[in-house]
C-alpha cells in the first residue's frame, strides 16, 4: 500500500498532521495549485509589459480561478503569490490597467477590486 510520502517527489512540500482518531502523525502532501487556461493574446500582451507585471498577472489569473469570477478583490495572497514588493505590485497593476488588460477600482481605505478585461 502506498502512502502519501511514497507519492511525493523530492520537491513536494510534505506536511505532518496529527490525526486525533488514530492518535498518530499522518504525512500529507498538499494539493497542487493550477491556473485555469489563459487566453494566449492576453498573456502575450502581458509579456510585453515591464517589471514584475507577468508575475502579478499570473497571480491575478490564479485568483480568478479561485474566486470563479472575472471581478474580485485583490488579497494579500495575490501579493505573496506574485513574489514581489508592494511597490512593484502596485506598479504592475498600473501597467496592466494602462494596457487595457484590467480595470481597477481603488476605494479609499479598502482593497482594490480588479476586473480582467478581454479575458475570454
Amino acid at each position: 500500500m502506498q502512502t502519501p510520502l511514497d507519492q511525493a517527489s523530492p520537491l513536494d512540500e510534505v506536511k505532518m498532521i496529527f490525526d486525533p482518531n488514530s492518535g498518530k502523525l499522518v504525512v500529507t502532501v498538499p494539493k497542487k495549485r493550477f491556473i485555469a487556461s489563459i487566453p494566449f493574446d492576453w498573456i502575450q500582451r502581458v509579456a510585453a509589459l515591464p517589471g514584475k507585471t507577468v508575475q502579478v498577472a499570473l497571480a491575478l489569473c490564479f485568483l480568478r480561478g479561485v474566486k470563479q469570477s472575472l471581478t474580485f478583490k485583490v488579497t494579500q495572497e495575490a501579493l505573496s503569490l506574485s513574489n514581489c514588493s508592494r511597490q512593484a505590485y502596485y506598479q504592475a497593476l498600473i501597467n496592466l490597467e494602462a494596457a487595457g488588460l484590467i480595470l481597477v477600482e481603488r476605494p479609499a481605505g479598502q482593497r482594490a477590486t480588479v476586473t480582467l478585461v478581454n479575458f475570454s
